[in-house]
């Protein structure tokens, strides 16, 4: 997978099978879109957590910074089959200023975002008039650039889309992985260098008097009990560069782990801490 930075341009018009489109700018319409998002999620190749209304409203409520939500919810016959869940901002001043789009959970400085499965939700069946319909729509917009994530490193984008890259990310040729159960075939199973990594840092909080245990969240209940400790530790490595915005205080950290509802999505997820 890759992810690539196009110039939005008006483009053709919309070809004879055209979705209808909502446009959600409110989070009132974010919180009305819960059970539709669910369906479209559930009809993709890889269903991730991160990928689900809960992970990106609790997102946007703590990382949206100065950015305006800009969701697209493509329909035929009335029923959502696809959404390309954005948001956006506008840089400069006046006819100089133009708009920059991007996916929610896109965090900006360093690759430190939390979200680290990230991809517009567009089934396989509808993808590439989806992706064609979005440059179209964007493109209508006015000038701007769009970050687009998770394209297949053999994914043909269509023309309206293709022709506008200015600048693609280096693939990244294994999205997800399983996890091994136990501490030695996990450490087996990473390369030497996140290999000695993973080796140091157990030695590095015992040599400072902590514990250092190996648990795997191999269900849904068990990832969601541990996503408040991935929260109280998403400050820390996200503080490591530049963020736009990042948490300000304990008392705003405390506000999201409490705010973690008993939610999952029906995805099966694996995790290590």
């Amino acid at each position: 997978m890759t992810a690539g930075q196009l110039t939005l341009e008006r483009s053709e018009p919309a070809s004879a099978a055209a979705f209808e489109v909502e446009v959600i700018r409110d989070e009132a319409g974010f919180d009305a879109l819960r059970e539709e998002w669910g369906r479209v999620t559930g009809l993709l190749e890889l269903e991730s957590p991160m990928l689900s209304w809960e992970w990106a409203r609790l997102w946007w409520d703590y990382f949206r910074g100065r950015n305006e939500l800009h969701i697209l919810v493509f329909r035929q016959s009335g029923r959502a089959v696809g959404i390309a869940q954005l948001q956006e901002r506008r840089l400069g001043l006046g006819r100089a200023s133009f708009r920059t789009v991007k996916p929610i959970g896109w965090e900006d400085g360093g690759n430190q975002g939390l979200t680290e499965h990230l991809e517009l939700l567009f089934p396989a069946a509808h993808r590439a008039a989806l992706l064609s319909e979005l440059g179209r729509r964007l493109g209508d917009g006015g000038p701007g650039t769009l970050w687009l994530p998770g394209i297949g490193v053999d994914e043909k984008l269509p023309s309206s889309l293709e022709r506008q890259v200015i600048h693609s990310q280096v693939p990244v040729p294994f999205h997800h992985r399983q996890l091994p159960d136990d501490w030695s075939a996990f450490i087996q199973s990473l390369g030497k260098s996140m290999r000695d990594n993973a080796k140091y840092y157990p030695r590095l909080l015992e040599r400072r008097g902590f514990q250092a245990e190996f648990e795997v969240a191999a269900t849904p209940a068990e990832v969601r009990a541990a996503l408040p400790v991935l929260i109280e530790l998403h400050p820390s490595t996200s503080a490591a560069c530049v963020i736009g915005t990042t948490f300000t205080s304990r008392g705003d950290v405390s506000s999201c782990s409490r705010s973690l509802p008993g939610w999952l999505p029906k995805a099966s997820s694996r995790s290590a801490c």
